[in-house]
This record gives C-alpha cells, structure tokens and sequence, in this order.
C-alpha cells in the first residue's frame, strides 16, 4: 500500500495518536484493542487507500486516532466535505473484524442484555411510526420487511407484531441467536448483502439502521437494496449523523467519540442524499433518519447540493472549542444519562433503582 502525505488540519491536540482510548474500555476491550492494532502493524489486517465517494482524493487529515486509540486517520474531503477513514482495512479484514471482534469491541458486556434488545424495540416503534406519518395510510400486515445488520432484530418486533413478514441479515451469531430464541418468527439469518442477492426476493420495506457508515461501498449497498425493492418499496435508513451531537458527545464528550474503526464514513443528510440516486426522499433530518421510495427511474437533484468543506470543519470545531456548546453537552450527557444506564446495568439492577425510586 502506498502511502500519501496529505496535509494536516487536526481538531486539536487530543486528535493526535497517543496510542490512548478516548473513551473508557474495560480490561477484556483493551486487550482486543491491543490485538487489533497488532494486527494492522503485522499485516494481518491489510490497509487499503480509497478516493472519496465523489471520486477525488483531495484530502487533509483531521485526525490520527480513533476513539479506541488505533492509529487510524480520519480525513475530510476539500471538495465535497465528506468524513472517511483513509486509509481502512480492506474488505476481508473488514468482515473478519466484525465476526471476530467488533462488538466486543464496541460493548462493555459480552452477553446480549435485555435492555439492549429493548432498547431496539423502542426503535423500532420510532422507525414504523416515523413511517406512518410519510406514508399516509401505509398498512403493515402482510409486508415483506429486511432488516440488513439487524443485531439481535429489535427492531423487527414492532412490524412483526403489527402482522408484516419479517426477515434480517448480521454477521454476529450471539445476537442472531438471542432474537431467533426471543421469537422464531423474526426469522434472523447469518450473512449480509451477497446473501441477500442470491436471495432473489422483493421486499417492501428494507431497514439499513446504522450500518451503511460501516461498508466499504455504500453505493454498491444502495444499488443491491434497489434490486431488492418492489417498485413502489420503502428504504428506511438510519446513520450516526455528524452534525447530531448528542450522538457523540453524550458519551465521550468529543467529536473524537464517533470516530472508530468500524465507521468508514460520516455522513450529514446533504452527503447521504449524494448517494440516493434511483431514490425519492419523503423525509430526513440531520440525526440520521430518512425514508425514502423508489423514484420509478427519476433522480432528485442531488448533484445540486453545495460541498459541505468549510461548512463541516466549522461545525466540528464550534462543539469542540465553543463555552456554550459545552454546557449543551452537558445538557445532552444528563439527559441521555438513564439510556447509557440500560445498556450497562443487569436488569435486575435497573428493577431495583426503580423501586427505590418509586417508579
């Protein structure tokens, strides 16, 4: 692999390669931290150099390291504004990264817990209802619905239980198997895309909730769901969105905390709507959530949207130095606070607070 040397513009201090996690990793998270980067320094895991999804390679280096504190580079594009990782690991590296490691890497507990899964249940009710109110009358009973990298398929209980026909693909068995045990009828199957094209089916809903910043050609992964879409289907799409900090900054308190290894890109609405070509937006916002149906073979003007350089390196320094933005961070940590409790806490702990409480 051939190395650039690309300009250097950092957030900050704290964006250099310290070889430090920015955020807190238990004992286990830290030695597969340490394995990884082992095997990005031997060669086990191979690093490719990519162009930007506009095509060009006009980049400058905003960071060094990912939140784990792997020496990874993010960059952003001059001409078009997009955030990706540059270079990356390489498409098998990719797909052993998330069998073997990714998300013990991600979550402090290794088993699926039940506040996860309900977490995702709530999701899930936000994405059918959000649904809803961009399709006038849409009834779900009788739906074919995928979910792509649908975890433990959270998510799929609403639509299940509103009578559609559901189905999700991932490549973590431990989940597939605590959802297919939860209920059978979620029907989760091990794999991703290439098994969804020699699948051969139309579905009339597809979810890609946060995973499209996780592969390598999102292009590719739009044009497949197109083949697998009825004519007058439904894409819903959920991303980490740049500019919604209370993504990042709730629990790291940092842009930093959204860079990782495993998010390729960083998207804002305006560099998602680049890529939906084929596809008719009724609704998206800077969070990320989107829906969109198939444009019956017209594009929306998505090449007239203005490049975001200036405008995104701007807004990522505003949240990192700005006095006043961090006592909104703060504001976003109190109240995203008994979220993060759920994720980590047993069950029965978070039953007991309750009680103590009296609620």
């Amino acid at each position: 692999m051939m190395k650039q040397n690309l300009p250097k513009l950092l957030i900050s201090k704290k964006y250099k390669y310290h070889q430090k996690s920015h955020i807190h990793l238990n004992r286990e998270q830290k030695l597969i931290r340490n394995g990884i980067q082992k095997k990005i320094n031997s060669g086990v895991y191979k690093l490719e150099e990519t162009s930007c999804l506009c095509g060009t390679k006009d980049d400058v280096i905003i960071s060094e390291t990912d939140r784990y504190g792997l020496n990874l580079k993010t960059v952003i594009c001059k001409n078009c504004g997009l955030l990706r990782t540059n270079p990356r690991l390489d498409k098998n590296s990719l797909t052993e990264f998330y069998i073997n490691e990714y998300r013990d890497l991600y979550m402090e507990s290794k088993e699926v817990t039940e506040g996860y899964f309900k977490n995702m249940i709530s999701r899930g009710r936000e994405v059918i209802e959000l649904i809803r109110r961009c399709c006038a009358g849409i009834e779900f009973k009788g739906m074919d619905v995928l979910d792509i990298g649908c975890s433990a398929g959270g998510i799929l209980v609403p639509f299940l239980e509103a009578g559609a026909t559901v189905k999700g693909y991932d490549y973590d068995r431990r989940y597939l198997d605590y959802g297919n045990s939860r209920n059978p009828a979620l029907n989760l199957c091990f794999g991703g895309l290439e098994d969804l094209k020699a699948e051969d089916k139309k579905y009339d809903l597809i979810i890609i909730n946060h995973v499209l910043e996780h592969l390598s050609s999102p292009e590719a992964t739009l044009e497949q769901v197109k083949g697998n879409l009825k004519p007058d289907g439904i894409l819903y799409i959920g991303l980490p969105g740049l500019k919604n900090p209370a993504y990042y900054y709730s629990s790291s308190k940092s842009f930093l905390g959204s860079l990782h290894i495993g998010h390729l890109y960083h998207f804002t609405s305006a560099s998602l709507l680049r890529l939906m070509k084929g596809f008719e937006p009724l609704y998206i916002d800077e969070e990320i959530k989107a829906v969109f149906r198939m444009a019956g073979g017209k594009d929306a003007a998505y090449g007239a949207l203005l490049p975001e350089y200036d405008e995104t390196l701007a807004f990522i320094r505003q949240y990192e130095n700005d006095f006043m933005w961090k006592l909104r961070r703060l504001k976003i940590i109190l109240t995203d606070l008994p979220y993060f409790l759920r994720l980590v806490l047993p069950e029965p702990v978070i039953r007991f607070i309750k009680v103590i409480l009296g609620r």
